[in-house]
């Protein structure tokens, strides 16, 4: 990829990146985006295992050219030691280097070269282009854009639809909105993207505040005060604060402070004069307007709390600075922010002045749950770090040469191996004699099984050669250690060591014995003609509150390591055939280290969140391609519905069943799977567009819960995330994603269920598996309760606890209503109805 007719430097080897930072040499600023790029951009030009060359670049509009720094001044302009570098040469941008990467951090739709001109006079030099996009604020929130960074934004995007041969986002919240507008402004070309997330260890350059920094803060510096970090605008929602912080102080809080620390932002008067006219203002309500690292840096480490209410972000950085510091942090459970906040966060879930009021309150006359709560965060939280966010630039641009290498080798592959793990011959046999007829590119099997159904496998027939391997011989001295394991730790350890098995090919097939096809498929569903691999996702793993079955509780240490390594953070586990590379997965198992190999880890996720963190533009993600996962709608709810139905994960009692969907139907009666399964998720797709339709209103009402608590055996239940208002469709379920905290001796000797009950209609209860943490008498968890509708339009719920059988009430007995509709239209109506 190298060229030995450079322009620019005829003797180069390395190859270079070029960085434009055309927008932050003109502000010179530190934070936002610009810190982004001073981060990156400083590690690059001193990484000593870089085998690249960094082009510093700052476009000359007067002359209509690029301007190439000096390396070496480098370090002290990323560091604000200095305002400017030294130019070593200009040039026009047809010079640039043939073959290069252009890497594009900066605030590009700001900078006066349209990146609709350059990319495509860029892609005419072979020039890798390599886009950020940081959010959408401006195409999803128009109404706080000024209308010519709307335009600027627009084109750019659309240049990067265009152009870009790969795009980070700093957030699977932001990737997920690029990708839907991708597909709303009809772009058909597929995109590689990869999410980096942010780095929130920003360092103060001294911790000795000037007079005039100290005479603005003397007023609530040893007072509880709550601190608001954010520029000023109404997508921050720092009214909503000032609303909820005013009834505290009306109570008799007077020692407590809300303190906002931003700039005014755009079109934002109205909001400034709201707090400046407020009645507090310079009492317990304090603004504080583009704060320096080192004031910021001070307001964090003595604050009582933080509170960050965006209604959408790109990332969240104050949520991430806030935790860092050890502080509770309450925020908005939206866009990106669970992403950065995780467990660790208390969530406005519906972003209502109720639930930020009950929630800093139960702080404040809690001062036991107060002192573990901020214990926990501090022992526990895990900020993001820029070395980290670095790191994964780096080694994917490393991995480039070696992603040519492998398409170019896959563009070969006619047929693949085809690796089964199986107990179960019938079943096994079944499905092989599937494959044989609709997966006619398989040629070999390999399957993982005990000894003792061997007789059963040399009797399956196939056209296929079919080795065979004993779990037993393949563990080893891990058998012992396998045998007493749960299924999602026997999956883990069988699949992560076949990468040292020498009958396994280079790549293959990953299948498990109840993914039966139910079309023909061929080799593109897995590796495409240009030579990528397919990954297929079902969930974002930081979403998934489920925690009833080993599977689930698998994921809590599956997400943690691979936050630990940086890593994206979809759900893989897609119940269907995946595509594997063995040399890549090997990889992966190198990097986690031998500490996770006999743990309960999702093998489908470890491996495809590394692959494709490591190697973006060798895998498309793609949502999956299978009907009955879940076995039924009433599991759990789709976050992605399946892009077509290519696989069935077989469960053979939905047929055998009479109350099941599929009773009575033959197994190769496809049209009738499909058209059962579309009729049976139909009503749960409504319930869950319903719902988000109305999530705003139960904002703009004020109707949701913000602490209920529950006392039972020497123990405090907090819980968090109920509306008032339960709105669904009839006839379907709407599950309600809760999170709680205990304070007291534990409930390891109750058996503790979170239920509901819709008086007349129905009952359903959640057992609770509360995680342990590290500080005494607290633990923390999440539960995902359904509530569902039959077909009454209105009833009374109450949530409860029923611990060791009998029934443990909240604050109020009657906590909700619960409410369905039969479209969209009548959302706004039942609500004001129901008031």
């Amino acid at each position: 990829m190298n060229s030995k007719n450079s322009k620019l430097n005829p003797k180069a080897k390395r190859q270079i990146i070029y960085i434009d930072i055309s927008d932050l040499y003109k502000s010179k600023a530190r934070t936002g985006i610009q810190r982004v790029v001073r981060e990156i951009t400083s590690r690059l030009s001193q990484d000593k295992r870089s085998e690249f060359k960094l082009g510093l670049l700052n476009f000359n509009s007067v002359n209509h050219k690029y301007e190439l720094f000096s390396n070496t001044s480098i370090k002290d302009f990323m560091l604000a030691k200095k305002d400017t570098m030294k130019i070593v040469k200009s040039f026009k941008i047809e010079e640039l280097e043939r073959n290069s990467i252009f890497l594009d951090l900066d605030s590009a739709w700001n900078i006066p070269l349209k990146r609709a001109y350059l990319y495509g006079k860029l892609k005419k030099l072979d020039i890798t282009i390599i886009s950020y996009v940081y959010d959408l604020v401006p195409i999803i929130y128009p109404e706080f854009a000024n209308q010519n960074t709307l335009r600027n934004f627009m084109t750019y995007l659309s240049a990067v639809y265009a152009y870009s041969d790969l795009v980070l986002c700093d957030s699977r919240s932001t990737e997920a909105d690029f990708l839907k507008y991708k597909d709303n402004y009809k772009v058909n070309r597929y995109i590689p993207t990869l999410v980096t997330k942010l780095g929130i260890d920003f360092k103060a350059v001294s911790e000795k505040l000037s007079e005039d920094e100290i005479g603005l803060i003397k007023n609530f510096i040893n007072e509880k005060y709550i601190l608001f970090v954010g520029t000023i605008e109404p997508r921050k929602k720092q009214k909503l604060a000032v609303e909820a912080v005013s009834k505290i102080v009306s109570l008799g809080h007077k020692d407590i402070h809300l303190v906002i620390a931003g700039r005014e932002g755009w079109n934002s008067g109205h909001l400034v004069n709201y707090i400046k006219k407020h009645p507090l203002y310079n009492k317990n309500i304090h603004w504080l307007d583009t704060p320096s690292d080192n004031l910021l840096d001070r307001l964090y480490k003595d604050c009582y709390m933080g509170i960050y209410l965006s209604e959408y972000e790109g990332f969240g950085l104050p949520v991430g600075e806030s935790l860092g510091y050890g502080k509770i942090t309450i925020t908005s459970r939206n866009s990106s922010i669970r992403e950065v906040g995780k467990d660790f966060a208390d969530y406005a879930v519906y972003n209502t002045e109720n639930e930020v009021f009950e929630i800093i309150n139960n702080y404040i006359e809690n001062e036991d749950l107060y002192k573990k709560k901020c214990e926990y965060i501090r022992n526990e939280y895990s900020p993001y770090k820029w070395d980290d966010v670095y790191e994964t630039v780096f080694q994917f641009l490393n991995r480039l040469k070696l992603v040519d290498k492998i398409k170019s080798q896959n563009k070969l592959s006619q047929s693949v191996q085809a690796v089964i793990i199986s107990n179960d011959a019938n079943k096994l046999s079944a499905n092989i004699k599937l494959i044989d007829a609709k997966m006619r590119f398989i040629k070999e099997y390999v399957i993982i099984s005990p000894r003792i159904i061997l007789n059963k496998i040399n009797r399956i027939k196939s056209k296929n050669n079919i080795v065979f391997i004993d779990e037993k011989e393949l563990l080893g001295n891990r058998y012992n250690k396998f045998k007493v394991s749960d299924h999602l730790t026997k999956n883990w350890m069988l699949r992560s060591s076949l990468m040292k098995i020498d009958k396994i090919n280079a790549k293959f097939i990953m299948i498990d014995d109840d993914n039966q096809p139910l079309t023909e498929v061929f080799i593109d569903t897995f590796i495409n003609e240009d030579g990528t691999y397919n990954a297929y996702y079902f969930y974002d793993m930081i979403e998934w509150f489920h925690r009833t079955s080993s599977y689930d509780l698998g994921q809590i240490p599956t997400l943690r390591i691979l936050d630990n390594h940086n890593l994206e953070l979809l759900m893989y586990s897609s119940h269907q055939p995946q595509i594997i590379d063995k040399n890549i997965f090997a990889e992966a198992l190198s990097e986690y280290g031998e500490s996770v190999i006999n743990s309960p880890i999702d093998e489908w996720s470890a491996y495809f969140n590394y692959a494709v963190t490591r190697y973006p533009s060798l895998f498309m993600k793609k949502p999956f391609i299978t009907i009955n996962w879940p076995a039924r709608a009433t599991d759990w709810q789709h976050m992605y519905r399946p892009n077509g139905c290519v696989f069935e994960n077989h469960y053979s009692q939905l047929y055998t069943d009479k109350s099941e969907a599929f009773y009575g139907v033959k197994n190769d009666d496809t049209v009738t799977k499909f058209k059962i399964q579309e009729k049976t998720m139909k009503p749960f797709y409504t319930a869950i567009d319903i719902n988000k339709k109305y999530r705003n209103k139960i904002s703009q009402y004020n109707i949701a819960h913000g602490v209920l608590k529950f006392q039972f055996n020497n123990n405090t239940l907090y819980l968090h995330g109920l509306p008032y208002l339960i709105i669904t469709g009839k006839k379907a379920y709407i599950r309600l994603d809760l999170d709680y905290e205990i304070v007291g001796e534990g409930i390891d000797n109750n058996e503790v269920f979170l239920c509901y009950e819709a008086r007349g209609v129905s009952f359903n209860q959640r057992e609770l598996s509360p995680m342990q943490t590290s500080i005494k008498n607290y633990c923390h968890g999440t539960s995902s309760l359904p509530i569902v509708s039959k077909n009454r339009t209105f009833a009374i719920v109450d949530i409860f606890l029923l611990v060791d059988g009998k029934r443990v009430y909240g604050n109020n007995k009657s906590m909700s209503r619960l409410i369905s509709v039969d479209n969209y239209d009548d959302v706004e109506s039942a609500i004001v109805k129901n008031l």
